[in-house]
């Protein structure tokens, strides 16, 4: 690797590291900080590449498939435009621009569209019976995504509270022990199931050993944290399109 050497100093800087020439000529290293920017990812992302996650990570978000306009008893003649941007919802809870731009276009009939299509492209409201539909939409289908999941939010918090004096996999095996049968209760049974694996006389043998056993629980309370960021989008985007068809009069 190539060194850089810089005019000031006598210092070589490479990889955070300075190295510098001290009276004797011998050189020295002296630590720096380094910094290291990710990009925008959001919370999933940032665990499948990189193994970590944010609490209220800026960049948060729900991906939301758009429908067509004959999901909203619309004709599907002259098909709205593609939007440009994520379609998802934020980490407030919030449509994003290009999701709630994209859901107005849909939910107004094809004549409306064309005439006043350039609104919804500035962030502006086509007709309130058409934000109407789009904010019914919505909520329905963040509703619709939390009942297909096969656990609650309530009992991640609660499966999330238990954990949190849990810092190994042996203790995690004495919570179970002690567990009353309760869905988290049985969620930490299948962990601990899926941590072993069925020889061939039909006794357990160990599938990791004990150093992994414990990066296996951290992984996994990892992905809970994450699921129950997830689900708290969705809820947070659901109350807000409830208060806005409250508000809409629909």
């Amino acid at each position: 690797m190539e060194v850089l050497k810089q005019n000031t100093g006598n210092i070589v800087s490479m990889l955070g590291k300075s190295i510098k020439e001290d009276n004797s000529g011998s050189l020295v290293v002296v630590k720096l900080q380094v910094l290291l920017c990710y990009g925008l990812y959001n919370n999933l992302e940032l665990l499948e590449h990189y193994g970590f996650l944010l609490p209220r990570n800026p960049n948060d978000n729900v991906h939301i498939g758009l429908p067509d306009a004959g999901e909203f008893g619309l004709d599907t003649i002259n098909p709205p435009m593609q939007i440009p941007g994520a379609a998802c919802v934020e980490i407030s809870g919030h449509p994003s621009f290009s999701l709630l731009a994209a859901l107005r276009l849909r939910a107004c009939h094809s004549s409306l569209r064309r005439a006043k299509g350039h609104v919804a492209l500035s962030g502006e409201q086509v007709s309130v019976e058409s934000d109407i539909l789009a904010y019914k939409w919505l909520e329905k289908k963040c509703k619709s995504l939390l009942e297909s999941l096969p656990t609650k939010l309530e009992d991640d918090l609660v499966l999330q509270k238990r954990l949190i004096p849990v810092q190994s996999f042996t203790a995690l095996e004495d919570l179970a022990l002690s567990e009353e049968v309760t869905s988290e209760a049985k969620e930490v049974q299948e962990f601990l199931r899926a941590c072993t694996s069925v020889g061939e006389g039909g006794a357990a043998d160990e599938k990791y050993g004990v150093g992994d056993k414990d990066f296996q629980l951290e992984r996994w309370k990892l992905a809970l944290r994450w699921r129950i960021g997830y689900k708290e989008i969705l809820h947070r985007c659901a109350r807000l399109c409830s208060k806005k068809i409250l508000h809409l009069g629909g």
